[in-house]
């Protein structure tokens, strides 16, 4: 086995927002519920707006969006905002290529994201089932008829559940990523990547 590379996700492998892209999904098919929720709606984007990295913000936002919907319709939705994501966003081909070379000389590739791991496994499944490759990110789960964000995994959190998943300190041989957030896991690397807007590679300075 090669050494351990972190890459993020969003920005990263890919341009664009996964979870801001699944919260305008499930407001924009939802406009009769949100019609008659508007106040418990505009409340929670006014939190959001207020404390834009705050979990407990953007949870009770994802939790007026998704109240009420059952199971089902929910998978169904994440289906659908999943395969639109997949047919429009832009995929970064030198970042796709860095994790390509990675693999091959065998390294541990994790990626971590802010983005909730579901929505990750539900669209990249190839990575499923690799064992050179581990997913983490922030965790939904159901509270009082909708769903909230159990854990937030963003700047200190993303090094946190790193080590926790591990069960140990880890340290990189390379790290990829758009945000200077993710400096707690870019700190651990040996050489640090930023990826710019258009998906261009270069070095952390």
């Amino acid at each position: 086995m090669g050494d351990d590379v972190f890459f993020d996700v969003d920005g990263t492998l890919h341009g664009g927002d996964l979870f801001k892209d699944y919260l305008r999904h499930l407001a924009r098919t939802r406009p009769l519920r949100l019609a008659l929720t508007w106040p418990l709606v505009v409340t929670a984007l006014l939190c959001y707006l207020l404390r834009p990295h705050g979990r407990r913000s953007l949870g009770f936002l994802l939790w007026t969006l998704t109240l009420g919907l059952s199971e089902a319709a929910l998978q169904r939705g994440t289906q659908r905002c999943l395969s639109a994501f997949w047919m429009r966003c832009e995929r970064h081909p030198a970042v796709w290529a860095a994790l390509e070379r990675h693999l091959a000389r065998g390294d541990r590739v994790w990626l971590i994201s802010g983005s909730p791991e579901c929505l990750l496994r539900g669209l990249y499944p190839r990575f499923d089932d690799d064992p050179r490759v581990r997913i983490i990110g922030s965790r939904m789960a159901p509270f009082l008829g909708g769903q909230v964000l159990a854990m937030r995994c963003i700047s200190l959190e993303k090094a946190r559940q790193l080590d926790l998943r591990a069960q140990r300190e880890v340290t990189f041989r390379a790290g990829y990523s758009d945000s200077a957030q993710d400096m707690p896991l870019l700190s651990r690397c040996r050489r640090a990547y930023k990826v710019e807007r258009a998906g261009r590679i270069t070095r952390w300075h």
